[in-house]
């Protein structure tokens, strides 16, 4: 009913942490991962331990002269070779953090079935920076229960890159991810129901996680990942007791991950960060925000 599909791209470690999580953690479903063409050896190291057990698909970044692959482009490759109901899309810098059950299946299912316009179940922890805003934009289907995010907060409404897809309807409609999370977000919301949103969470970003969107970082992304400390912060899997309490607790109190999970080796801190270190250094965020006004303007004097 469910399987499993990762993306990654030269994250070793990372890599390697999220398979060691789903071996442990969800051992019985088909895993599939989809490697935008890494070519850090750590990478290829972890693609080549797990390729027994898990199918591996390297994308060619090049095909005929022309650039191809990216998050989207395996999204839908992976959409398109799902065999089971559901698909779980899981990105190589997060991590099962509990045993995924049975009760998580049927949860699984009963939202799709309340919901029959609906295509994803979001089922990570939420994060800490938007506990101020959550009271005003999270709802709450105390039936399922399954929260919702209203329109003008931060985080996605509609669409998330990671989360349980409904394959079968995104089939039935010949659906394509676009380049853009933005573009699925508003296409999604215009074709389905919005996005729901478990309480009962299974995974979680990793904090203060290095970027692999550089080939050579540049010197603000260096000192904003200087600044934050990013590294290396893989969690603690949860406890039996700590598992039991997360599923008895009622939807009102919010799951958020810096109140239920335990990173090793960040300590002292109440606020993780889970974007690019640069957009979290108020220093570098305003020279990226200069950045994206002059490239604007600079584009609308090319146009005209």
């Amino acid at each position: 009913m469910l399987e499993i599909f990762l993306f990654s791209y030269n994250r070793g470690k990372y890599l390697k942490n999220c398979l060691d999580s789903i071996k442990k953690h969800a051992p019985n479903l088909k895993v599939t991962i989809f490697d935008d063409g890494s070519s850090d050896p750590e990478t290829q190291d972890a693609l080549a331990e797990y390729s027994e057990a898990y199918q591996v698909v390297v994308t060619d970044k090049v095909n005929n002269g022309h650039y191809v692959g990216g998050l989207y482009d395996n999204m839908n490759k992976a959409l398109a070779s799902a065999q089971e109901e559901f698909a779980l899309f899981i990105q190589e810098d997060m991590q099962l953090v509990r045993d995924v059950n049975e009760q998580d299946i049927e949860h699984v299912k009963r939202f799709f079935d309340k919901y029959p316009d609906s295509i994803e179940l979001h089922n990570a922890f939420l994060k800490g920076r938007q506990r101020a805003k959550d009271g005003e934009v999270l709802e709450i289907d105390e039936n399922g229960p399954f929260y919702f995010r209203a329109p003008g907060g931060k985080g996605s409404v509609n669409f998330s890159a990671v989360g349980v897809i409904n394959v079968g309807r995104l089939k039935r409609d010949s659906f394509e991810f676009r380049p853009f999370e933005a573009q699925n977000d508003e296409i999604i919301g215009q074709q389905y129901t919005r996005m729901g949103i478990t309480p009962y969470p299974w995974m979680m970003w990793l904090p203060f996680s290095e970027t692999s969107k550089f080939k050579r970082k540049g010197i603000l992304q260096r000192y904003a990942e200087w600044k934050t400390a990013a590294g290396f912060y893989p969690y603690r899997p949860m406890t039996s007791a700590e598992v039991e309490n997360l599923l008895s607790r009622g939807p009102e109190e919010f799951p958020y991950a810096e109140d239920w999970l335990s990173p090793q080796g960040l300590e002292g801190r109440s606020v993780w960060n889970f974007s690019d270190a640069a957009k979290f250094v108020p220093f570098t965020k305003k020279v990226l925000k200069f950045r994206k006004k002059l490239d604007k303007r600079r584009n609308s004097v090319t146009r005209h």
